[in-house]
């Protein structure tokens, strides 16, 4: 019983590969044929806007490889020089903030009321 399929075996596998082509040193010794020239396929243009870069191969380099970037920790303020927000967030910029007091809102209020109605 054979469960190996023929083009496995070692026998089949030196068939293929009995016949060398053997390497030339240079186009003066190929044969002259009368069959016409080999000639690259036409190239037609592609829509679209073209690349910017041509697409690099596996073992090319990018420019990206040779720029070190800049890498920021935090924000630093231009005004005052603390880290965490910028010039325009700089707490020196924003008015003093004045808090009402509830208290004081509803007897302002109150008092209004009974303006008005003292005034009727």
């Amino acid at each position: 019983m054979d469960f190996v399929d023929a083009c496995y075996h070692t026998q089949t596998y030196f068939k293929a590969y009995e016949n060398l082509i053997l390497p030339m040193n240079g186009m003066e010794l190929w044969d002259i044929t009368n069959m016409p020239p080999c000639v690259p396929p036409s190239y037609s243009k592609q829509p679209g806007r073209p690349r910017k870069a041509r697409m690099k191969e596996v073992g090319e380099c990018s420019k990206k490889a040779n720029v070190v970037t800049k890498v920021q920790d935090s924000l630093r303020c231009g005004q005052c020089g603390r880290n965490g927000h910028n010039k325009r967030t700089c707490h020196r910029n924003l008015p003093p903030k004045t808090k009402i007091k509830k208290r004081k809102a509803k007897f302002i209020i109150f008092c209004l009321i009974l303006v008005n109605y003292s005034n009727k």
